[in-house]
């Protein structure tokens, strides 16, 4: 389903950045682990779905819209809603 994450954050580092020292590679893994945590803690289902879909997937909302049966208006919604939502627990990491 689209509301799934890879259970690995890491796979996204597997080819390194030549540019990309140790310690900075180890912060993004960091905020990627902390990230990945905060959305299947504290989103909803359809958040998580629509959130991974459109950010992650590369769905277009339009699409989406009609996968999930709803409008690219409740799409976009549902996405600032949990945007927002992880912004804020970002801020409290």
């Amino acid at each position: 389903g689209r509301d799934r994450l890879a259970s690995d954050p890491e796979r996204v580092l597997a080819c390194p950045d030549p540019g990309c020292s140790s310690e900075e590679r180890a912060e993004i893994q960091e905020l990627l682990r902390a990230v990945s945590d905060l959305i299947v803690g504290r989103l909803t289902r359809h958040q998580k779905t629509v959130l991974i879909a459109l950010a992650i997937d590369g769905v277009s909302p339009a699409v989406l819209a009609i996968e999930l049966d709803t409008t690219p208006g409740a799409i976009y919604k549902t996405l600032h809603d949990a945007r927002r939502k992880l912004a804020a627990q970002l801020a409290l990491v």
